[in-house]
């Protein structure tokens, strides 16, 4: 995958995602208008209910007081009205009047039914005099949403409202579950995109470090295979010369290319099993410090130039596995040693922290970017791409001591900077000490 196709991809998954949002966006909008229209109708319905049990009330009170002087006699509906339309008018004694706290103790009650708990007020307004009163009367209370105006009074100039100062609590314990879903879709779609395009991306290195891999590894095979084809043609040479001295020596190097190309296999083969988990540990005892310095004297005979610092601690033998053990030692010193540049020194320190065992191994070479750190760990990740490479090596040997140190149940860690060179940090679990 190129990087126009792989920028088409990122275009197409930003779209996606900007039209998710504003779909869920419209619709969240949408739903909210229709309930804000919802509370209107709940106001209504709850102002009218609420005069009309007040009014029933005083109806009946009235009925019982004044009888004798108002012809009951058409039906109690009919009556109803009759007085509600006179309720708040002087014709009647004090106690036929509108009772705003009744009202407003029953409109109370109405709201609670429908789930409206927000602080709410009565507006009454007198047509005929141009006045209006608010019950209660509150300074700070900002109105939000309104009822439709009922007309009372006996030639209706009379009009009362009911409004409520905050209708965002109705809403959202309406909206509450579909909200929820809604966000919940959102992000789960966006995630999906987010990870969708994570694979392709990831997907997109794993392919170029595999043919970083296989161009590596077809330049680390044509060397020792070159080797041995000039190695041969040189004996059948000195073999008709009769120049046994010489075919001896071409033998020799025969030999070791194809010991070497037996090695290249072999740990190809190796990460392979590691990979798949196919291997068990062989836990034993092992004196750690004799373990390093066994090391160290194996890379002392192939590297004089270089200077190996080991810093040891006292601590008694630990149970590991001393072959895989002793090759991730191996790896992380081939490492410092081949990334290392004119300052030839290798530094290893062997010391506890806490409950853990480190061992830390410092070069001063050239370093590796951040950006890079995080994939160090990679199988078939190298510091540098291409077929072209300062250092020789297949990308699997940190992969490799990644895999042992977390088989023995320890972490692997890097502390890098460009130009000033690397250290790497193993820590292993104390408790693995025994005596």
């Amino acid at each position: 995958m190129n990087k126009k196709t792989l920028n088409k991809i990122i275009l197409l998954v930003s779209v996606s995602i900007a039209i998710l949002i504003s779909l869920q966006t419209w619709r969240i909008i949408e739903s909210y208008r229709i309930y804000k229209d919802q509370v209107h109708k709940e106001l209504d319905a709850a102002l009218f209910n609420a005069l009309k049990k007040e009014t029933q009330i005083r109806y009946d009170k009235f009925k019982k007081e004044y009888g004798h002087i108002i012809d009951f006699d058409k039906t109690d509906d009919q009556s109803m009205e009759n007085f509600m339309n006179m309720a708040i008018s002087n014709m009647f004694p004090e106690g036929s009047h509108l009772e705003l706290e009744k009202l407003k103790e029953i409109c109370s009650s109405e709201l609670r039914k429908r789930k409206i708990r927000s602080k709410f007020q009565f507006e009454i307004e007198d047509l005929f005099r141009g006045t209006k009163i608010r019950y209660p009367n509150k300074a700070n209370y900002v109105p939000a949403a309104q009822s439709i105006q009922y007309k009372v009074g006996s030639v209706g100039h009379s009009r009362i409202s009911l409004s409520i100062s905050n209708i965002d609590s109705y809403i959202f314990s309406n909206l509450k579950w579909s909200l929820g879903a809604t966000i919940i879709l959102i992000l789960f779609n966006a995630g999906c995109l987010f990870y969708m395009l994570y694979t392709i991306i990831h997907q997109k290195q794993v392919s170029e470090m595999r043919n970083d891999f296989v161009s590596n590894m077809t330049h680390e095979f044509k060397t020792p295979i070159a080797t041995i084809s000039a190695a041969n043609e040189a004996i059948t040479t000195f073999k008709s010369m009769g120049a046994i001295d010489r075919i001896d020596k071409y033998i020799d190097i025969s030999k070791n290319e194809t010991k070497k190309l037996n090695n290249l296999v072999e740990e190809i083969l190796n990460i392979s099993v590691y990979d798949k988990k196919e291997f068990d540990l062989k836990l034993e005892k092992v004196d750690i410090n004799e373990l390093i310095k066994d090391n160290i004297s194996k890379f002392k005979l192939k590297n004089e130039d270089f200077h190996f610092d080991y810093s040891g601690c006292d601590i008694r033998p630990i149970m590991v596995d001393k072959f895989h053990f002793q090759n991730a030692i191996t790896n992380l010193l081939d490492n410092a040693i081949k990334y290392s540049e004119s300052v030839k020194i290798v530094e290893i320190k062997l010391f506890k922290e806490k409950n853990k065992l480190v061992l830390a191994i410092k070069d001063y070479g050239k370093g590796i970017t951040k950006d890079q750190q995080r994939y160090i760990f990679d199988k078939f990740y190298r510091a540098h791409t291409g077929d072209i490479h300062q250092v020789k090596g297949f990308g699997l040997g940190l992969s490799y001591v990644k895999k042992i140190i977390d088989k023995h149940h320890g972490t692997i860690s890097l502390k890098s900077q460009v130009g000033k060179g690397s250290e790497f940090f193993v820590y292993l679990p104390i408790n693995q000490e025994i005596s």
